[in-house]
């Protein structure tokens, strides 16, 4: 009895998962460099759009304030590490939810980069927030080396609005 092609399809599928996730098929970098996958966007930002660091801006609800960005050169070969520590508030009167990946970083070039996931203690971490509480914690990024005009987008995953802060 032959295989169908449904679990012939479903074993290819599930042996190309396992591949890809121990690294066997990582293509288009060094071995044992971890993988850059920033994101070329078209980007087109208002001027009048862009926060500075000392700005507490509301977005659907929630406040944002940065309280402070660190970067640590060469943190990894021929990358720095940006830590955006940021303050997010409910200022609304129902549950909100947080989440890191509403945030990216984006440089001059329109390059996106996601948060650097990892185990760095003080990671912004809460489910979710009710009215009134507030939770702070750091955004990790890795760029290139000396990379300038690094701007954070917060985008709620709730809603449609964001807010752009220019971190250098």
């Amino acid at each position: 009895m032959k295989p169908s092609f449904l679990v012939r399809m479903t074993v290819g599928f599930l042996v190309g998962l396992v591949l890809t996730s121990c690294g066997a098929l990582q293509f288009g970098r060094e071995a044992g460099r971890a993988a850059v996958t920033p994101t070329t966007l078209p980007l087109q930002i208002d001027p009048g759009e862009l926060r500075e660091v000392t700005e507490e801006v509301e977005v659907c609800e929630a406040s944002l304030h940065i309280d402070g960005v660190e970067r640590r050169p060469d943190a990894r070969d021929g990358e720095d590490l940006v830590l955006v520590t940021v303050t997010v508030t409910n200022v609304g009167d129902d549950t909100a939810p947080v989440n890191q990946l509403d945030f990216y970083l984006f440089d001059a070039s329109g390059t996106v980069h996601s948060t650097a996931i990892g185990s760095l203690e003080g990671l912004l971490r809460s489910p979710r927030l009710d009215a009134g509480q507030s939770v702070t914690g750091v955004l990790p990024y890795y760029v290139m080396a000396g990379e300038g005009g690094l701007i954070l987008n917060w985008s709620p995953g709730w809603c449609a609005e964001r807010a752009l802060f220019q971190l250098e």
